[in-house]
């Protein structure tokens, strides 16, 4: 089969492997970013989780206090 691909007397102009080395390639680019992304976001994320936690303490504290300017109703 690909012996005739070979034997032909026209050239051949048949790009298809041109596609999957592409396609490969976008993989390979992808895979390699989710695991960069993945070592620098789990440093982060427990830096993150701890700044979250203090917070939502002060947001919490900051929902509970009530203004002191305080509406006339009638």
């Amino acid at each position: 089969m690909l012996a005739s691909d070979f034997l032909q007397e026209a050239p051949n102009t048949d790009l298809s492997w041109l596609f999957y080395v592409l396609l490969g390639f976008m993989f390979v680019v992808i895979a390699v970013g989710a695991l960069a992304n993945r070592q620098k976001n789990g440093a982060a994320s427990k830096s993150a989780h701890e700044a979250g936690e203090s917070s939502a303490k002060s947001k919490a504290t900051a929902k509970v206090r009530k203004s002191p300017l305080k509406r006339k109703t009638k």
